[in-house]
């Protein structure tokens, strides 16, 4: 009983993680999909864009979290706390990220719809057909130092918490085997060491064998 208790407990979380997860993750892709469709010169990437925006920064901060935890001893905690704990920090990171995004792109589909959608029927002057604006290239800028770093936090994030989580694996795996009085050391396996006497490299004859070879390949 008290396992099922356990698992129900520990299981709980992640199933209210899911499901509120998902409903709120299809909100904020609608505004956000929505803006960008609208504000993108080219409305086809708006998907791939808003996607990117709703998973990677939640994505990069919980993996920042699981390396604080690491260093902090906090996987030391029974995992009846310690995954609990990390499944409600999830939610609270991806609901906040969630309700930013959803904030930020609904109060630019109010104020900066109509201006957006009448500059596309604008006509541009003619030598912008042929020089892009310092704005155009600042903003080009911007973006490729930002996708830069995202992808670069990424890598680090991925490898990090796949480090993270192979020693917390180990840890775990050492803990069970004292738990049930078993040991790494190799130390007690290994054989004792021969006395001088029943060793065949520490016998006189030996000895004077590799000195002599030393002195022929020296020539001293």
């Amino acid at each position: 009983m008290n396992g099922s208790l356990d698992t129900l407990y520990v299981e709980l979380p992640g199933i209210a993680t899911e499901v509120e997860t998902n409903r709120v993750t299809w909100l904020t892709l609608g505004w956000v999909g929505r803006w960008l469709g609208v504000r993108m010169k080219h409305p086809g990437f708006a998907p791939m864009v808003s996607l990117a925006l709703l998973f990677v920064p939640p994505v990069l901060l919980f993996s920042l979290a699981c390396y604080l935890a690491d260093k902090f001893n906090l996987t030391r905690l029974p995992e009846r706390q310690f995954l609990p704990m990390m499944m409600w920090l999830a939610l609270a990171i991806g609901f906040g990220h969630c309700l930013v995004l959803s904030i930020w792109a609904a109060t630019r589909l109010r104020h900066h719809l109509r201006p957006v959608a009448m500059s596309r029927y604008e006509l541009l002057p003619p030598w912008r057909w042929r020089l892009p604006s310092r704005r155009a290239v600042g903003r080009f800028a911007i973006a490729a130092a930002v996708f830069a770093i995202l992808a670069a936090s990424l890598v680090v994030s991925y490898y990090g918490y796949h480090n993270w989580r192979s020693k917390r694996a180990w840890r775990t795996f050492q803990a069970s085997l004292r738990q049930s009085g078993e040991s790494l050391d190799l130390s007690p396996l290994l054989p004792k060491r021969a006395p001088d006497d029943a060793n065949f490299a520490r016998s006189p004859a030996f000895l004077g064998l590799l000195s002599k070879t030393n002195r022929e390949t020296t020539g001293v």
